[in-house]
């Protein structure tokens, strides 16, 4: 199919009510450690979110979170991951009905849709053929031997999203004046900024004051 536009989707908390990354570590841990991995997890939570509050770029601490996955099979990750997705999807408020029905009209009308997200493709993936898009642009952990190194590609946050969706559009001839995006923080300004047609999850006071005073569409 000829794609006249694209539609760009930030999966957490705009497709979906939680934060991947995080619900599959505690679900990868509860898995193989049991009560040992949610004690481990619990601490990690907490590292990540002390850090969060003292201001430490998200870029820093989306790289921090793939450094905890050294030495762990990749594939075990994605099957794992995998069998996350299989039973969230099923769960009334895992899916964010106003953002999927948005994913859906842009499907209906021949949109490519495409994720885009810090998270990572063993999680992405299975979520993305649940929704039916078309590409992942996405943070990818270095993999060596089967086993994630704790390195990463350049994380799929703020600005980075918007250059990655740039060229996206850009290889393939469609004007960002025709595509939309979609996101939930103030974080995804930039990307917003970029479209003609922008649309807000109002999760972030600061976002949904800008898309009030520049009249962008808010999803209810």
């Amino acid at each position: 199919m000829t794609h006249s536009a694209m539609a760009f989707f930030d999966v957490d908390e705009t497709l979906i009510a939680t934060k991947s990354m995080f619900d599959v570590m505690r679900f990868f841990l509860e898995k193989t450690e049991g009560e040992a991995g949610l004690t481990r997890y619990a601490k990690r939570l907490r590292l990540f979110r002390r850090l969060a509050r003292v201001g430490v770029p998200r870029v820093a601490i989306n790289r921090l979170y793939y450094l905890f996955w050294r030495g762990t099979s990749a594939d075990a990750v994605a099957a794992i991951a995998t069998e996350w997705v299989e039973q969230r999807k099923g769960e009334p408020a895992f899916f964010l009905a106003p953002a999927v029905a948005a994913l859906t009209a842009h499907r209906q009308r021949g949109d490519r849709i495409v994720l885009v997200s810090g998270s990572f493709p063993a999680v992405l993936e299975p979520l993305s053929a649940q929704l039916g898009a078309d590409e992942l642009l996405c943070t990818r952990p270095r993999v060596a031997d089967g086993r994630f190194t704790g390195g990463v590609e350049q994380p799929m946050i703020g600005i980075h999203k918007t250059h990655a969706a740039r060229q996206l559009m850009a290889r393939a001839g469609i004007s960002p004046a025709e595509c939309a995006a979609y996101g939930d923080h103030l974080s995804d300004l930039s990307l917003l900024e970029l479209v003609g047609h922008p649309g807000v999850v109002p999760n972030d006071p600061s976002l949904l004051a800008i898309a009030r005073t520049r009249n962008w569409r808010i999803l209810t």
